[in-house]
């Protein structure tokens, strides 16, 4: 488990606390604007990958559930899209 520094604001005061984020298998789990932060695309492109099937994801969470993609998932998008060069 890896501990991540988050906040949240109660009537404009800032509490900083630490919260414990599961890594499956030692694996980073990005959010969606990780994500489109890697990819150098906006928030709403992932989210359409996600709804089109082209990028594999997980939801975590009870309810729907937050959306979270692997470093590896993401890895192997990028590389399946690679394209070789020609000599000329």
């Amino acid at each position: 488990m890896a501990s991540v520094l988050t906040h949240s604001s109660r009537a404009g005061a800032f509490f900083f606390f630490t919260r414990e984020v599961k890594v499956m298998n030692d694996e980073k789990m990005l959010d969606v604007r990780e994500a489109a932060d890697r990819l150098n695309v906006s928030p709403f492109t992932i989210r359409r990958m996600l709804a089109e099937r082209s990028l594999q994801f997980r939801r975590i969470g009870s309810g729907r559930g937050r959306l979270r993609i692997s470093e590896r998932d993401l890895r192997e998008y990028q590389e399946q899209r690679t394209v070789s060069a020609v000599a000329a």
